[in-house]
């Protein structure tokens, strides 16, 4: 009976110790931790007019050259567009029917600068976001743009 009893005893001592050397997986980073990790700077811009046979304006192209955004984690954010720098909020938006790597962010909801950005093909460290700009009533220009985070 102690021979059984120790065999058992010796079993239940292998198998915790066997069970602890285990790697477990690391939970996975939430939409916060990768957008808060790093500065996302732009990589690639296409800016397209919503009318007919008009170019996007030089000055608008020339500001979005080069383009960097730190997104805090208490929804705030530094945005560096050719060198002048700016700061306001960010929040993420219900994803109610969207594709998994996919969702909307508002920036600076309820001002007047107010924008909607959205992105797709988001991955860890890589992103392409597509928003639009309003220069007049009857004037638009769509904005896509390809980012990477840095540092």
């Amino acid at each position: 009976m102690k021979k059984g009893t120790f065999n058992v005893l010796f079993l239940i001592f292998l198998m915790v110790n066997l069970y602890s050397c285990i790697e477990k997986d690391d939970p996975e980073p939430t939409l916060k931790d990768i957008l808060t990790a790093k500065t996302w700077e732009l990589n690639k811009i296409n800016l397209i007019s919503s009318r007919i046979n008009w170019l996007v304006p030089d000055e608008l192209r020339d500001q979005y050259k080069t383009l960097q955004i730190t997104f805090q984690p208490d929804g705030t954010y530094t945005k560096i567009v050719s060198g002048v720098i700016s700061s306001g909020t960010w929040g993420c938006m219900d994803k109610m029917g969207m594709m998994k790597n996919e969702f909307y962010m508002i920036l600076d909801a309820g001002t007047v600068n107010e924008t909607f950005w959205l992105f797709y093909e988001f991955e860890e460290g890589t992103c392409k976001i597509s928003t639009q700009k309003t220069l007049d009533s009857n004037y638009e220009i769509f904005i896509w743009m390809e980012m990477t985070q840095v540092q």
